[in-house]
């Protein structure tokens, strides 16, 4: 009968993502039984989305990114859904790590 206030990033981390996906996947199935309580989850698995979209008690939200000119762009504003934005390259490249490895002789 607690009511508790759970924050994750990530929850498992250092492992394939094949694995990652469904340790999370179970984790967050279990977690969702305690009904007097709210998880605030954040994760970069987009792919464990579809199969939890079922749950009526799961709601997903994310923060936009627009990406101008090789510049990411942040509104900070909360939408609902789950973010199909893959961005990882693009930071690699503006922070000049892509170029740094092309020159490597």
């Amino acid at each position: 009968q607690k009511k508790w206030l759970v924050l994750s990033d990530d929850i498992v981390k250092r492992t394939t993502v094949e694995d990652s996906m469904k340790c999370s996947s179970v984790v967050i199935k279990g977690l969702i039984k305690i009904k007097t309580s709210l998880f605030i989850l954040s994760t970069h698995l987009y792919e464990i989305g579809e199969e939890l979209k079922t749950y009526p008690n799961i709601s997903f939200k994310y923060f936009e990114t627009n990406v101008i000119a090789d510049q990411l762009i942040f509104n900070y504003q909360l939408r609902n859904g789950i973010s199909n934005d893959r961005l990882g390259y693009l930071i690699l490249k503006r922070e000049g790590v892509v170029d740094l490895l092309d020159n490597i002789d």
